[in-house]
């Protein structure tokens, strides 16, 4: 799959979590809050295999580990969807647990690749704040909740929360969408040592 291809996945399918905001009662489906978070994390995992093929984070150890870190993270919040819509796991399994964890600790990690992104510099102009866009959606959600006092529970914290997952991952669909010419092999060549 080329970035064309994933950048389009990705645009396509950042708006999952607030279409699932706006149907009434979706929140209290689990079907509907399952399906549009794996929607939404596939578009995510989409965006973070672009940002590999491109190296936005560079190829040192520490560019491949942020990256890794954060795919691992977006995986497992994929599964948190699944076993939601599925109920193939109970909310008491403590894989239930640690994949409803992944979910919103990937959001944070996300600042990680940002910084990390920013500093490498492959990502140019208005281009290198989309990661960090897509970071700062649920700190500033929380702080939007704390300081109108009505907290993360409120449908327009929700609303403007998902808003904002929705026009900032799609912003980084639309940059791994455009840089395919900039394209480097998803794994380095191995050279055998003589």
């Amino acid at each position: 799959m080329n970035n064309r291809t994933l950048g389009t996945v990705a645009m396509l399918l950042a708006p999952a979590m607030l279409i699932e905001a706006l149907i009434p009662g979706g929140s209290e489906m689990p079907f509907v809050v399952g399906t549009a978070s794996m929607l939404f994390m596939l578009g995510s995992f989409c965006s973070h295999i672009g940002l590999w093929r491109i190296a936005a984070t560079g190829r040192s150890w520490w560019g491949r580990t942020v990256l890794t870190i954060q795919l691992t993270l977006v995986a497992l919040a994929f599964l948190f969807g699944l076993f939601e819509a599925t109920g193939l796991v109970g909310d008491e399994n403590i894989l239930f647990t640690i994949t409803d964890i992944a979910w919103p600790l990937s959001m944070l990690t996300m600042n990680l690749v940002a910084i990390t992104a920013a500093i490498v510099g492959k990502l140019r102009g208005w281009q290198r704040f989309a990661p960090l866009l897509c970071g700062l959606a649920l700190p500033a959600s929380i702080i939007l909740g704390i300081v109108t006092g009505a907290g993360m529970d409120s449908d327009l914290v929700g609303y403007i929360f998902f808003g904002m997952l929705a026009v900032f991952w799609g912003l980084l669909g639309f940059v791994v969408r455009q840089s395919e010419a900039e394209m480097v092999p998803l794994v380095a060549p191995v050279r055998s040592v003589a």
